[in-house]
């Protein structure tokens, strides 16, 4: 579960780059949707990189909607993969005691 700071960060950077569009549309310089797919790509942190270079060595171009999809469902495989190594990670340094107390 996300905390409190991050959803308002998320919430504060997708609100800012929204107004910034808007910003550009106002001066009438309209940018490429291509171009904000690939802005967006450009700015993942440093923690997707290889999910960036997949995406990157694709052929086919993304939309913006096909863009956040696909972030989204790397976002919450992520998200599942973290849960699943904490779980194997907690049982591994687990000591079981015998239930038989003749051994």
């Amino acid at each position: 579960m996300k905390s409190a700071k991050e959803i308002w960060n998320a919430l504060h950077y997708k609100y800012k780059a929204e107004e910034e569009v808007n910003n550009l549309r106002a001066v009438k310089i309209e940018l490429s949707e291509s171009f904000q797919v690939g802005a967006i790509i450009a700015k993942l942190p440093p923690s997707w990189k290889g999910y960036r270079k997949r995406i990157l060595h694709k052929s086919e171009d993304y939309s913006l909607e096909e863009i956040q999809k696909h972030l989204c469902l790397e976002e919450e495989s992520c998200s599942r993969d973290k849960i699943v190594k904490e779980f194997n990670t907690s049982k591994a340094n687990a000591i079981n005691k015998p239930t038989n107390p003749n051994t």
